[in-house]
């Protein structure tokens, strides 16, 4: 458990719920909220005694206090009891992904300069009005727009891939406690996402304090993503659902 909630714990937003049952706790939540977008984020949920119960009372307290928010959470699709839970409060799955993992210690990554491929540094980069023109409209349905990511202040990691003077390609990962996630790709073939996650990795290996693990959902039936992603040295760690809700 203390593993388990390590990140959270390091996480200044992270709120906890706890479920006692005859006088013992029998379940933990975590999550974040964005007051400003209405956006709440469910870290970890876990249950090991009053299973039913306590993601019950999870499930009502959120909604409880965080009316009109958008809700997602990601489990991992055996976990029946909390699907059966969110069905039955009308959350419905929005994608099915798998869980890959990359580790820096175990796995060495070649630092070769590769044409094309570039990193943009903040908002103030002089390249990043180019790309972010190109941002909302690669991943019209990313939470991490544009305008979010000038909020953010730099604190984020773009690479691009630069084909014929314009950029074709581009990369997004968001810091997180030692972890790095790659929450947006796009890439026209295997060849250019094999490149942009390269130079992700190779950018964390040349950084003073690199992430000690680098997270990649990627949704099942990508294919394309999932070969380049693997070809790189990444791991398959696990499945998940992502599951929404607007309160």
């Amino acid at each position: 458990m203390e593993l388990a909630f390590a990140g959270e714990l390091q996480n200044k937003d992270a709120k906890f719920l706890g479920y006692w049952a005859d006088q013992k706790l029998a379940g933990v939540c975590s999550f974040s909220c964005e007051k400003e977008n209405q956006y709440l984020r469910v870290l970890s949920i876990y249950a090991w005694d009053a299973v039913e119960l306590a993601l019950e009372a999870f499930l009502l307290a959120i909604e409880s206090e965080n009316a009109g928010y958008l809700v997602e959470i990601a489990i991992a699709p055996e976990n029946r009891n909390a699907a059966a839970a969110l069905v039955l409060h009308g959350y419905s799955v929005t994608e099915t992904s798998l869980d890959l993992r990359y580790d820096p210690f175990s796995v060495n990554v070649a630092l070769n300069k590769m044409e094309g491929i570039a990193f943009l540094d903040d908002e103030g980069d002089d390249e990043f009005e180019e790309y972010a023109l190109l941002h909302d409209l690669w991943f019209p349905d990313q939470y991490w727009k544009t305008e979010r990511l000038r909020e953010l202040g730099g604190d984020w990691q773009v690479v691009t891939m630069r084909e014929d003077g314009e950029i074709t390609g581009a990369l997004l990962a968001l810091p997180g406690h030692n972890t790095l996630e790659i929450v947006g790709l796009h890439a026209a073939d295997e060849a250019i996402a094999r490149k942009l996650i390269l130079g992700l990795l190779q950018q964390n290996e040349m950084a003073e304090f690199g992430a000690e693990m680098i997270l990649f959902l990627v949704q099942t039936e990508n294919k394309t993503y999932l070969r380049a992603a693997i070809s790189c040295g990444f791991s398959i760690f696990g499945r998940y659902a992502r599951w929404r809700k607007r309160l």
